[in-house]
């Protein structure tokens, strides 16, 4: 048995043990810790930021860094419905809801529009309303 092995058994088979240094271990050592960790994710920040990135594809969408900018090379760096550039601005991953696929990228405004016109029954509904508001607006203000 290697030493690595045996320290992880060590760790598995002493957990209340090892709690219990991490814990007296940060009381009496906090400041210092603190700071350490603050430079750390200074000089580390694209590295987190990348990493929440990546976990925030596969988390929501089950797709990798890789595919998403394959994505965005295939629609030209452009939203696939209305074609502005996301030079500035953040893609969305569009997504069904049912089965999760991805669809594309698009800009927010694209995005949350489609979620709206996703609900037939709404869509529906808001056409209704907006056909007898016409009614309204032909009939002479008081």
């Amino acid at each position: 048995m290697t030493t690595k092995e045996y320290m992880d058994n060590w760790r598995k088979d002493n957990r209340e043990k090892m709690r219990a240094y991490s814990k007296k271990h940060y009381a009496k050592n906090k400041e210092k810790l603190r700071k350490e960790h603050a430079k750390h994710y200074v000089d580390n920040r694209d590295d987190y930021v990348k990493r929440l990135r990546k976990n925030h594809l596969k988390r929501n969408y089950n797709i990798t860094i890789e595919y998403f900018e394959n994505l965005l090379l295939e629609q030209n760096g452009k939203c696939a419905i209305c074609g502005v550039e996301f030079k500035k601005l953040k893609p969305c991953v569009d997504h069904n809801h049912t089965n999760g696929k991805v669809r594309g990228l698009l800009c927010r405004p694209c995005n949350l529009s489609l979620s709206v016109v996703e609900k037939k029954e709404f869509v529906i509904k808001a056409n209704q309303y907006l056909q007898a508001s016409e009614v309204k607006d032909k009939e002479p203000l008081r």
